[in-house]
Order: C-alpha cells, then sequence, then structure tokens
C-alpha cells in the first residue's frame, strides 16, 4: 500500500575553479614568471523526498452469540435509544447497542497494531509512521493479533476479513485508519473484486430464489458494504457522512473505476464522493418482471443504494443520501401499514424497489428520474391493498473528479479513519450457501506538488501497488 514518488536527482558535487593569471616581466634576454591560482569546492547534496502510506485496522464481527448478546437489545417500533446506546445500523434486525466498550470487546476479532492479542487496536503512538503497516507484507506482521479472539483464529498472512462460515443475519465492520508520511499528498480509496465463486450447488440451494445455476456464485451481488468517514470508533455517527453504499459487487466496482473514490483532505477524513449519471428526465416504469419474488436489491441490477428505509422508519420527510437529498412527499396508509409513496431525488434515480410481504415491485427508469409517485408494493393474493415493508432508492454511480480547484491537499504526517460495514440479508436464505468472495480495499496516494489532484496513472511498486489489499 506504499506509493513512492521518486525525484531523478542524484548526490551532486559541485566544483568551482578560478583558472590562473600570468605577470611576465621581459628584460634583457632575462625572463621571470609568477603563477597565482586558488581552488574551491563547494557541495550540494539534493536528497528526493519520500512519499509513504502506512494503515492500521480493527475488525468486528456480529453473529449475535456469546457476550455480544448482554449488551444488545431488540428495538421496537416506537422506542429510540437512551443516553450512551446506539443502533447497530447494519442487517435487518433493529438491534440497539447498551454498552459500546462492552460490545466492542465481545465482537473484536483482530486487529493491527494488537501488542497484546486481544483483538483490539492499541492507542495511536507517537509516531504512527514508524509503527503502523505496509501491506501486504503488514498482513504477516508480529504487531497484528495472533491467535484466537471470540472464535476466530488469526493466523500470519490472513486476509483482514477471513470468515469462514457467515450466515445470513450476519454482519460486521472494518475500521481501516491511514497515514501520509513524508510528502503533503492525495489520497484515493480503491478496491478490486477478485472472486466471487459458486463452489458447487448443495442441495438446499437448488430452486432458491435468486440462485441462477452458473459457475459464479450470488454472494458479491447479496453481501451489502457501507462506506463511510468514520471518527475511529468503528461505528457511523449521524455526524459522519456516509460515502458508498451498496451491494459487494457494484460498491467493488466503483473503487475500480479510475483511481478509485478521492478524498478531499480536510480535517477529517472528507471523502469527495460519488456522483450520480443521467440525464434525469426519464420516467420511473413498473419493470418487466414485477413482481419479483423476495427483497430484490439495488446491486441485483448493477446499481448502488442511495436510501433503504423499513417502513417502521418511513414517513413523509427528506432522507440525506451521499449523492442528494431523497424527499418523500406523501405516504398513504394501506390496511396495517404504508401503501405507496411520492419520492423526489435531487438526482438520477435509476430505480425504485418497494418490498411488501414477500415479493417486490421495482420501478425503474434507463435515464434516471428524479420524481416518482403512488410507487406501491405487490397486491397480496387476498386482494387487500399492499403493505410496504422497505424500499430502496438505487443510482448509478461514478467517483467524483479531483481536482485544485475543489480538493485540497493532505498534511504531511496525517491521516483519517474510513469504516466499512457488511452484512448478509436474512432474505438471502439458501441462494448463497458455500459461496465465496475475494476482494481488495486499499488507498492510493500521490504527492501534492506538481499535481493537481486529478490522479496521474498507477504504477506497480515492490510493496503492493495502487490496489494492494489491505
Amino acid at each position: 500500500m506504499t506509493r513512492d514518488t521518486p525525484i531523478s536527482l542524484s548526490r551532486r558535487t559541485l566544483l568551482a575553479g578560478l583558472g590562473t593569471a600570468g605577470v611576465a616581466a621581459i628584460g634583457a634576454g632575462l625572463g621571470t614568471a609568477a603563477f597565482l591560482s586558488d581552488g574551491e569546492t563547494a557541495r550540494v547534496d539534493l536528497v528526493a523526498g519520500a512519499l509513504d502510506l502506512t494503515v492500521d485496522w480493527e475488525e468486528r464481527y456480529v453473529d449475535g452469540s456469546g457476550d455480544e448478546a448482554a449488551v444488545v437489545r431488540p428495538l421496537g417500533d416506537g422506542d429510540a435509544p437512551g443516553p450512551g446506546e446506539f443502533v447497530w445500523p447494519f442487517g435487518e434486525d433493529r438491534r440497539v447497542v447498551t454498552d459500546l466498550a462492552r460490545f466492542a470487546d465481545a465482537t473484536a476479532v483482530e486487529a493491527s497494531p494488537d501488542a497484546n492479542d486481544d483483538g483490539r487496536r492499541d492507542a495511536t503512538p507517537d509516531a504512527p509512521c514508524d509503527v503502523y503497516a505496509d501491506v501486504p507484507s503488514g498482513l504477516s506482521s508480529d504487531l497484528r493479533t495472533r491467535g484466537t479472539v471470540g472464535g476466530h483464529r488469526t493466523e500470519s498472512g490472513d486476509p483482514l476479513l477471513d470468515l469462514p462460515d457467515v450466515k445470513p443475519g450476519d454482519s460486521g465492520s472494518l475500521t481501516l485508519s491511514y497515514h501520509l508520511c513524508g510528502n503533503p499528498g492525495y489520497v484515493w480509496m480503491q478496491g478490486e473484486l477478485l472472486g466471487d465463486d459458486e463452489n458447487g450447488i448443495v442441495d438446499s440451494e437448488m430452486g432458491a430464489h435468486g440462485e441462477d445455476g452458473t459457475a459464479a456464485g450470488e454472494l458479491a451481488d447479496e453481501l451489502l458494504v457501507t462506506v463511510w468517514d468514520d471518527d475511529g470508533d468503528g461505528v457511523p455517527g449521524d455526524d459522519e457522512p456516509l460515502i458508498v453504499s451498496g451491494a459487494l459487487s457494484s460498491v467493488a466496482a466503483l473503487l475500480n473505476t479510475g483511481h478509485g473514490i478521492p478524498f478531499g483532505g480536510g480535517a477529517v477524513t472528507d471523502l469527495t464522493g460519488v456522483v450520480a449519471v443521467g440525464d434525469g428526465g426519464g420516467t420511473l416504469t413498473l419493470a418487466a418482471e414485477s413482481p419479483t419474488p423476495g427483497y430484490p436489491t439495488c446491486g441485483d441490477r448493477g446499481l448502488l443504494r442511495a436510501l433503504d428505509v423499513a417502513a417502521v422508519d418511513l414517513s413523509a420527510g427528506t432522507y440525506e443520501t451521499p449523492v442528494g437529498d431523497v424527499t418523500v412527499t406523501a405516504v398513504q396508509p394501506g390496511v396495517d401499514g404504508v401503501a405507496s409513496v411520492d419520492v423526489t431525488a435531487a438526482f438520477p434515480m435509476r430505480a425504485v424497489v418497494v418490498a411488501g410481504e414477500e415479493a417486490a415491485n421495482v420501478y425503474e427508469s434507463a435515464d434516471g428520474a428524479t420524481s416518482g409517485s403512488g410507487l406501491s408494493a405487490p397486491d397480496p393474493p387476498d386482494g387487500d391493498p399492499g403493505t410496504i415493508r422497505r424500499i430502496a432508492v438505487c443510482y448509478a454511480g461514478e467517483p467524483a473528479d479531483g481536482t485544485a480547484t475543489d480538493r485540497s491537499c493532505f498534511a504531511a504526517d496525517s491521516g483519517g479513519y474510513v469504516g466499512i460495514g457488511w452484512w448478509l440479508p436474512r432474505s438471502v436464505g439458501n441462494a448463497a450457501q458455500s459461496d465465496s468472495v475475494a476482494f481488495d480495499v486499499g488507498f492510493y496516494a500521490e504527492q501534492c506538488r506538481h499535481k493537481d489532484g486529478a490522479g496521474a496513472p498507477t504504477e506497480p511498486t515492490d510493496t503492493g501497488g495502487a490496489n494492494a489489499p489491505a
């Protein structure tokens, strides 16, 4: 994960000679000459600057087992977290964490640096650039958690997320801290999907909704990922901007576009983020395959998710998203809940998923639409109006352009935190059994001097290159 930018100046010695001056005395066949000379040497040292990125991390796995259950309670309709509590935001289950410190201990898997091997990241040292890791060499560092924490064992060289038995309903988070060492620089977040494998189809997968029987697995489209601007605690807060959210396949494609997602260079991580693409002049119409069984995701259509709201949280109002506000202008009640919604967005919406009890309607627009009205879930067989259980607003995105006019440099020896949350929805059921995914996530940096933040072509280095895995 180190990006070295060499300057082609070596050490040189500059020699300065003052020459000679001759004086001649001529007379009567006699000649004398006195030669006056002097020499001086001035030494000039030019040393190339360095640019280096180091990282540290902390990983959590949330599956409802062990000590975790003692500090988590369900959040009922109309309930609200109490003082010092927060809602764990990943997954369909509405859960309140009553004690962050105990929850962090109960869900810890591994970290670096972690001198006592308890799965928690050590306090930030005075000189992080001397302690934190280059990657991939840092995956084998003695500073990384070694041994078993919370039933999960970390071996030298293992990937950061190395979970062999993830089940629907499980979730987790990975907090990455990056440190820019040496010169001031621009920083991007990058990623790439490396594998999405079926690994055979077990009996219970056959016939499951979403299982297409091909060699490619379903896990990359079903595993949902959120990236946010973290303050270091590994939990998204109200004041910590959401950067991008969607299926792993869609988020990885975005991170692998150009140089990835540019960071802003402010006092916090301040990713300049993602922009929605499309002309916005289209109309949302019901997709031909609607209603669709289960709860289709934005990732099923190769799109990113701007908003995902359960019916118990849905009301008329404006919701902030990474690419602009979504306003719910009307909510019409059904038999036992919400039946239809009107939405207006500040960006082109490519699809809106409106899920009911057992199926969903998908409204789509090839060029993007900025509004839609009367969006409803499928009517159930009894003929009553369909009750909405969840809605999702989907968009097509690309990394924002980063230039000198709208992007500032990170100061030398500075850095920030990025949070990555993930969860496997319960609605996946059996479709992803035995499937596996592999992906890289990392950072790329280049010096600010003589650059405009638009990014130069990436080049591999001996320490991992632009897409080195984290």
